[in-house]
C-alpha cells in the first residue's frame, strides 16, 4: 500500500528551491520524506506526526502518514487517518477508500475489505486503482468461502477490539482501554494478549494492585505465559519491590523461548532489569528474524556489551543503530564518547535516547522533550500524583530515589517535595552530583515547585476520572513543569492556570468547554485564561 499511495504524494517539491529554516508543517514533511526514502520508518513517523501537528488540515501529508504507518504494520492506525480524511477534510479524495480496504485485507478484517473496495468503485467506476480493487475483491471472495463466513466474523471482530484497545493505550485512554479488555478476558477467556494489555493499561493509569491482580490471575490459568511473568518482573522493579522481582526473574532465567515475538519480550526484560548478559544472549538471537532491522535491537545490544565490558562489540553495534537510524543522535552520541574515552556506564541504559541535556536538535521543544525519556515523563506523573497518597512504604521508595546520583535533580526535587509533605518531620536530603542538598521545609523549595503541585492538587478537585487526570498530567503539566527548569514560566497565578490547563485539554478531545464558565468556576478572569492558554500552545507547539 505504501508504495501506491507514495506515487499519489507529490512528496518531493522542484529541485533547486531555497527554503527557509523555518519549523514549521513543511519542514518536518521534508525531513519525514527525506527518512522515508531512507527506509527509516520510525524516523519517517516522528517527523510526519510532527508535520501534522503543524498542518492537521494538509490530506498529502496526513496521506503520508498514514502510508509509512501501514507498511509498519499498524493498520488500524493508518485506517484512522485515512477515515479522518474522509469525514473531515475532503470526501472527494476516493483513493483513501482504496488504502483503507488493502489494510483490512492485511490484518484479515474481509467483510470491511470488501465495504471499502466497493465503496471505491462506486465513487469512481473508472478511477485508476480500479484494476487493483477488482483483483482484491477477487481475492477476499476466495478466502472468505461461505463456509468459513461465521468464524471469519468473529475472529474479525475479535482483531478489531484488541486493536481498538491497543489504540487507546496508545493514546493514553487508560479508562476506554480497561472498559474494552476487560469485557474482551469475559467474551474470550483464554484469549491472553488482552489480559495483559490490561494489567499494563491498570499499571499506566496508577492502578498498581488492578494490574498485578490481572497478571496472577492470568499465571493461575496459564502458568507458562512468558509475558505475564515478564510484566510483574517488571511491575514489582518499578514499584520498588525488589524480592518480589527478584523471584518472577529467577522464573525467566530458566526459560528459553523459541518464538522471536518472546525472544524479544525477555532480552529486553532482561535489559530494563540490569541482566545484561541474559539480555545480549536472546537479543543476539533475533539478528536473523525480522527483528533484524530495527535499529533498537542493535543499541539494546551495543548497551549490553559495555556493561559487559566488550567495548569493541559496543562500538560494532552502534555503528550499526547509526546505518539504521542515520538522522538520529542516540549512536552517534554514544560512539563519540567511546572513542573519545569519555563513555560513562551510568549513562548507558536501554531506554533509545541520549542522557540529558546532550542532544541537539533544529526544534528546541523536542530537544526539551526527547532529552526526557518515557519513563522520566511517568516517573514525574506518578510523583504528581503520589502528593495524594501517602504510605511507610512510599516513603522508603522515595528516601532511596532521592539518594540516586543517576536520577533526574529535577524529578529527585519533586520526590523530595512529595517525600516532606508526607514526613514533615524528617529532612529530605537530595544527592545532587555529589552535594547533598537538605530541604526541611516547604520554604526551601523553588516556586515553581509549589505552584505546579499546587495546580496539581487543583485539577484533582476538579473530578476527572484516574484515567483523564493522567492524561491531562502527562500531556500538558509534564511539559510544562519541564520547561520551567530552563525558562522563566511562573505558575504564581495557580487558578488560571488551571482553568488554562483543563481548557487546552477539553479541546483537544473535544469536549464542550468555554473560557467564560471557567472563569466563574475558577474566580479569574477570561483574559488570563486566553493568555496562559495561548503560552501552553507556544510550549507544546500547537495552532
Amino acid at each position: 500500500m505504501g508504495e501506491i499511495m507514495s506515487k499519489e504524494i507529490n512528496a518531493a517539491k522542484k529541485s533547486g528551491r531555497l527554503i527557509p529554516f523555518i519549523l514549521n508543517g513543511e519542514h518536518f514533511f521534508q525531513k519525514g520524506m527525506r527518512a522515508y526514502h531512507q527506509r527509516n520508518l520510525h524516523k519517517a513517523r516522528k517527523y510526519l506526526e510532527r508535520a501534522v501537528k503543524f498542518d492537521s488540515e494538509d490530506t498529502e501529508i496526513i496521506c503520508q502518514l498514514a502510508a509509512v504507518l501501514a507498511e509498519m504494520g499498524e493498520y488500524q492506525a493508518s485506517n484512522e487517518w485515512l477515515d479522518y480524511i474522509l469525514s473531515e477534510l475532503d470526501s472527494e479524495l476516493h483513493e483513501c477508500y482504496f488504502f483503507m480496504a488493502n489494510n483490512y485485507a492485511h490484518i484479515g478484517m474481509f467483510q470491511e475489505a470488501e465495504e471499502k473496495a466497493k465503496q471505491y468503485l462506486e465513487k469512481e467506476p473508472h478511477g485508476d486503482f480500479r484494476l487493483d480493487v477488482e483483483e482484491l475483491i477477487e481475492l477476499i471472495e476466495y478466502e472468505t468461502d461461505d463456509h468459513f463466513e461465521e468464524a471469519l466474523g468473529e475472529e474479525e471482530m475479535l482483531i478489531q477490539k484488541h486493536e481498538s484497545a491497543r489504540s487507546a493505550i496508545e493514546s493514553g485512554d487508560f479508562e476506554r482501554a480497561i472498559l474494552l479488555l476487560d469485557s474482551m478476558t469475559e467474551e474470550y477467556p483464554t484469549f491472553w494478549p488482552a489480559y495483559n494489555n490490561l494489567a499494563l493499561a491498570y499499571f499506566y493509569s496508577n492502578q498498581y494492585d488492578e494490574a498485578i491482580e490481572v497478571l496472577n490471575n492470568i499465571l493461575s490459568k496459564n502458568q507458562g505465559n512468558l509475558n505475564a511473568v515478564c510484566n510483574l518482573a517488571l511491575f514489582y522493579h518499578f514499584l520498588g519491590h525488589s524480592k518480589k522481582s527478584e523471584a518472577f526473574l529467577e522464573r525467566l532465567r530458566n526459560v528459553y523461548p523459541i518464538h522471536p515475538d518472546h525472544r524479544h519480550k525477555l532480552g529486553s526484560t532482561f535489559g530494563i532489569l540490569g541482566e545484561y548478559e541474559l539480555a545480549y544472549r536472546w537479543l543476539h538471537s533475533l539478528q536473523n528474524t525480522r527483528y533484524g532491522m530495527d535499529h533498537q535491537i542493535y543499541h539494546w545490544l551495543a548497551v549490553s556489551s559495555l556493561h559487559m565490558g566488550n567495548k569493541n562489540k559496543a562500538y560494532k553495534y552502534w555503528k550499526k543503530t547509526e546505518d539504521l537510524d542515520p538522522e538520529g543522535e542516540v549512536a552517534p552520541y554514544f560512539l563519540y564518547m567511546l572513542e573519545s574515552g569519555k563513555i560513562n556506564l551510568k549513562e548507558a541504559i536501554f531506554q533509545y535516547r541520549i542522557p540529558e541535556g546532550k542532544g541537539l536538535d533544529d526544534d528546541p521543544f523536542l530537544n526539551l522533550i526527547g532529552s526526557v525519556s518515557g519513563a522520566e515523563k511517568a516517573k514525574l506523573v506518578h510523583l504528581m500524583l503520589l502528593r495524594q497518597h501517602a504510605s511507610s512504604e512510599g516513603e522508603e521508595i522515595l528516601r532511596s530515589y532521592i539518594g540516586r546520583k543517576e536520577e533526574p535533580y529535577y524529578l529527585k526535587e519533586m520526590a523530595a517535595y512529595v517525600l516532606l509533605k508526607h514526613c514533615p518531620d524528617e529532612p529530605a536530603v537530595i544527592l545532587d552530583r555529589d552535594v547533598p542538598r537538605t530541604f526541611t521545609n516547604e520554604s526551601d523549595f523553588p516556586e515553581n515547585v509549589l505552584h505546579s503541585v499546587g495546580i496539581v492538587e487543583k485539577l484533582y478537585k476538579a473530578n476527572f476520572s484516574t484515567a483523564e487526570l493522567n492524561d491531562i498530567l502527562s500531556s500538558i503539566c509534564t511539559p510544562l513543569y519541564i520547561q520551567s527548569q530552563t525558562a522563566p514560566l511562573s505558575f504564581k497565578n495557580r487558578d488560571a492556570w488551571t482553568a488554562a490547563i483543563i481548557y487546552a485539554w477539553k479541546k483537544v478531545k473535544k469536549q464542550p468547554v468555554t473560557q467564560r464558565e471557567l472563569a466563574e468556576q475558577f474566580g479569574v478572569s477570561t483574559a488570563s485564561i486566553a493568555k496562559y492558554v495561548k503560552r501552553i500552545h507556544a510550549i507544546l507547539n500547537r495552532p
